[in-house]
């Protein structure tokens, strides 16, 4: 049990909020599509990555995403695909960005 609450304490969870300009939520959201399936097919150190789209208000997103440790993290940012959609195409669409960071409790 010891060992198990250990990896557990390990995880590195991501929490982010992004608002998006009028007009590109579609593309924001086709672009996390890609994203989500490069980190599924690329990334051994995520164990969850999920974006959501509120189906109230289109321009606000949320993201969950769970690493194995930080290190796993700090290779997701580091990913081509995190580089080339994230930062260069979706980052310049948003008017915010928020994001924390968790370790879960045990």
């Amino acid at each position: 049990m010891e060992k198990q609450a250990s990896k557990q304490n390990d995880m590195y969870c991501v929490a982010a909020e992004w608002r998006v300009q009028a007009g590109q939520e579609k593309a924001v959201a086709d672009l996390l599509l890609s994203v989500m399936e490069a980190v599924r097919k690329h990334e051994p150190g995520n164990l969850q990555y999920i974006a959501h789209q509120d189906p109230v208000e289109p321009a606000h997103f949320f993201l969950y995403e769970q690493y194995a440790n930080k290190a796993a993290y700090e290779t997701h940012r580091a990913a081509p695909h995190y580089q080339e959609i994230v930062l260069q195409q979706i980052v310049p669409l948003l008017t915010e960005r928020k994001v924390f960071f968790y370790h879960p409790l045990v």
